[in-house]
């Protein structure tokens, strides 16, 4: 299933074009005011058809860590929807998307002029999973029925693509496949640092606009060169850290829809367990037949594969003695 930034589409039920699911994430604008939209959401064909494989991301280890404890906080803080995120899910499952990035500064003196320097980023961001609102939660095995038993397992094979042809799917498997977009928010916004960083230190202001530290800190926060950057004033600014923020963990998700790829590898975790369950029930219950056993005729000895030995020489079972009735089976060595 798709979900949306990362995002599980499904258009609706009976909608002649492919279901796309609800997990795909809406792709940034690259001017103005620049939220996901939903025409490019991640999972959908035009994003797939352009996708490159991503860099590989490296741990935060060694001096990674030990500047990041030095220079800046980085965090992630899991938030409700907000109006506009909500109004992005559209027909999808799911939807992984940044609501906001929090950025913390103090100032430092530096040739002359007060310099911010980034304390802490906190990147929030919401998660919303359901199923369709025509389908029926699958959360165990108990709810199959002998009447909705084979429907349950056709939804479960296709991860309940297309979702307009399917009553049922699991809200568990909607919930993983969305948690395994939101492992790369906290990457994304380690990726970003160094440039925000950057970008804060750039809003320097002379030391002679501000007699001492306290005010610097005001004069900056409120300065036009760091609103453009850093503005919490308001939800869902598309300020420059939001936006590279964003791009990046568009980056990072791009590939998570691939057939076989972390995705479906996540749902599969919640349906296949979930199948086989039903499959057992469906047994138990006698809605269908046990699978049919090979039953060889009394006396019959099952022939096994030949057993290699040396060099490529294969040979049969070894030759079985068979003592005459009565006859005792002698021993070594000898006893008594």
């Amino acid at each position: 299933m798709e979900h949306a930034l990362a995002t599980k589409k499904s258009p609706a039920r009976g909608a002649a074009e492919p279901v796309r699911r609800a997990d795909d994430a809406p792709a940034a604008a690259t001017t103005g005011p620049r939220h996901p939209q939903q025409g490019l959401a991640l999972g959908s064909s035009k994003v797939r058809a352009t996708q490159v494989t991503p860099s590989a991301q490296v741990g935060l280890t060694g001096a990674a860590a030990e500047r990041i404890s030095v220079l800046a906080k980085i965090g992630q803080t899991k938030v409700a929807a907000s109006a506009w995120s909500q109004g992005h899910l559209g027909g999808d499952y799911g939807i992984t998307l940044p609501e906001e990035l929090r950025i913390s500064i103090d100032v430092k003196q530096a040739e002359g002029n007060w310099v911010p320097t980034v304390t802490d980023l906190d990147g929030r961001y919401s998660i919303q999973a359901r199923i369709l609102p025509h389908q029926a939660d699958v959360p165990n095995a108990a709810v199959a029925t002998a009447l909705n038993y084979q429907a349950i397992i056709a939804a479960l094979d296709t991860l309940g693509e297309p979702g307009g042809t399917h009553n049922h799917y699991s809200l568990k498997a909607v919930q993983t496949h969305e948690s395994r977009h939101a492992t790369r928010i906290l990457q994304a916004l380690e990726n970003t640092r160094a440039r925000i960083e950057t970008d804060v230190a750039a809003a320097a202001i002379p030391e002679a606009s501000a007699p001492d530290k306290g005010t610097a800190k005001t004069q900056i926060e409120a300065s036009p060169a760091f609103l453009a950057i850093a503005d919490n004033s308001a939800p869902l600014v598309a300020t420059n850290a939001y936006n590279a923020w964003f791009d990046e963990l568009l980056r990072l998700v791009q590939n998570d829809h691939d057939t076989h790829g972390p995705c479906q590898a996540a749902e599969e975790s919640i349906t296949r367990p979930l199948k086989q369950a039903i499959e057992e029930r469906a047994v138990a219950q006698r809605w269908v037949g046990a699978k049919p056993q090979v039953t060889l005729p009394v006396g019959t000895v099952k022939a096994g594969p030949p057993v290699p030995v040396g060099a490529g020489v294969a040979v049969g079972p070894k030759p079985q003695i068979t003592l005459p009735v009565g006859t005792v089976k002698k021993v070594w060595p000898p006893t008594g």
